[in-house]
């Protein structure tokens, strides 16, 4: 398969995880209209979150792909794998740092601007997650293997964190 063929597969894996996510933003709308004139705003953010999620979810396939076809290029998982695990690493600093600012009260200030980079990276752990263990399954030799499986479990653990932080604290940061 020449090179090229192979872009646009991937490409088009894209295309069609952002296609699905609207497909669940719309439907979600359709299940959703009766609340709409009362609380317009819910809904919406409720059709963005489900875009998101389902896009996001979806587009580990055609990234799997394209690792995939990255697959004979040793320097790259090489970078890849280290890469992941320094962006798994940033979790729990960042989680600190977030119940920090929490427990400061830093709600009426712009110090609150530094929670911002907390809530994009508690986000992101659903898609990592998993996306570390597809990489960790792809991967060519065993160090960046490795790498990626205790990527991954950094990120489960950061999940299990963000979990027990909403269950037990009633805190979200």
């Amino acid at each position: 398969m020449s090179k090229s063929m192979k872009v646009f597969i991937v490409l088009g894996g894209y295309g069609a995880a952002v296609g699905l996510g609207f497909l669940a933003g719309w439907l979600n709308d359709l299940s959703t209209q009766i609340f709409a004139q009362n609380s317009g705003g819910m809904v919406a953010e409720g059709d963005s979150v489900a875009f998101f999620v389902v896009t996001g979810l979806a587009m580990i396939v055609p990234t799997g792909l394209a690792l995939f076809f990255l697959r004979p290029v040793t320097w790259f998982w090489s970078l890849f794998s280290w890469g992941m695990l320094v962006l798994a690493l940033t979790g729990i600093p960042l989680e600190i740092m977030g119940g920090l600012l929490h427990d400061l009260q830093v709600k009426d200030s712009p110090w609150v601007l530094l929670s911002f980079p907390v809530v994009v990276r508690t986000f992101s752990v659903p898609f990592l997650a998993p996306g570390d263990l597809v990489s960790a399954l792809i991967a060519p030799n065993p160090q960046s293997r490795r790498r990626l499986l205790v990527a991954m479990a950094f990120e489960i653990a950061l999940g299990l964190y963000v979990v027990c932080n909403l269950t037990f604290r009633n805190r979200f940061m």
